[in-house]
């Protein structure tokens, strides 16, 4: 029998600044409207960064296998060690989201929701 640690995952959705709330009994649901061009994770000995998938790619087949993967306005990281991390995300046209989360191995874990704030050009 093999003796195994239990492990953590992240996930989360990004929204639109103000798309935040949403109707009681809803399912949330991420802005696909929003090209997210990459998520970073980072503490203790972990640091990965996730470019969302092809449209080719079957976000499915990385969810079931547990591979860490981002996907139509959403980010998976699975096999996550117990601790405090950094998730930095980019989207195009949007500020760059960076954001304090805590994992803890073999807790479910509530889907992170980032609201975007639209980038201002042309302020300096």
């Amino acid at each position: 029998m093999e003796n195994s640690k239990p492990t953590g995952f992240l996930r989360g959705y990004v929204v639109k600044h103000g798309q935040r709330d949403i109707q009681l009994g809803e399912s949330p649901q991420p802005d696909i409207e929003i090209k997210i061009q990459s998520v970073t994770l980072s503490g203790g000995k972990v640091h990965r960064t996730l470019i969302p998938l092809q449209e080719e790619d079957k976000d499915s087949e990385h969810y079931l296998s547990a591979k860490d993967f981002s996907s139509k306005g959403t980010f998976f990281f699975f096999g996550l060690p117990g601790g405090t991390y950094e998730l930095t995300l980019v989207a195009k046209g949007y500020d760059t989201y960076s954001g304090i989360y805590t994992v803890v191995p073999g807790q479910y874990q509530n889907t992170i929701i980032i609201e975007l704030e639209k980038k201002i050009v042309g302020s300096s």
